[in-house]
C-alpha cells in the first residue's frame, strides 16, 4: 500500500516531516545556498520555516559568504542580528570552556 504523503516531500505543521524535507532539500543542493532555499520555498506549505532551516543549515555548512549579498543586504536589522549572533556564539563558547 502506498501513501501519497510519502511520494514527494511534504510540508505540515509537524516537526518530523519539516525536518526531513529540510534534510532532503539540503542534501539535494549541498553546494548552493540559493538553489536549496529556492527549492524549499517552491515546495510551498510552511515554506518560511522550511526555508529558515535549509538556509541556516547550508550557511553553517558553506559559510556566510554562500548567502547572496543582494539578499543579505536587504535583511532588516542585519547589523543588530549579527551582533546578537556573535554575542550568543561567545556565550556558548564561554559556557563550554568553563565545564
Amino acid at each position: 500500500m502506498t501513501t501519497p504523503e510519502f511520494d514527494s516531500p511534504i510540508i505540515t505543521p509537524f516537526v518530523i516531516p519539516t525536518v526531513l524535507t529540510a534534510l532532503w532539500t539540503t542534501l539535494r543542493h549541498p553546494d548552493s545556498w540559493e538553489l536549496a532555499v529556492a527549492t524549499a520555498i517552491k515546495l510551498g506549505g510552511d515554506f518560511d520555516t522550511l526555508g529558515a532551516i535549509v538556509g541556516s543549515t547550508l550557511r553553517a555548512h558553506l559559510g556566510v559568504d554562500a548567502i547572496p549579498s543582494r539578499l543579505a543586504k536587504n535583511v532588516l536589522n542585519a547589523e543588530r542580528i549579527k551582533r546578537l549572533a556573535w554575542q550568543y556564539h561567545q556565550l556558548l563558547g564561554t559556557s563550554s570552556n568553563e565545564q
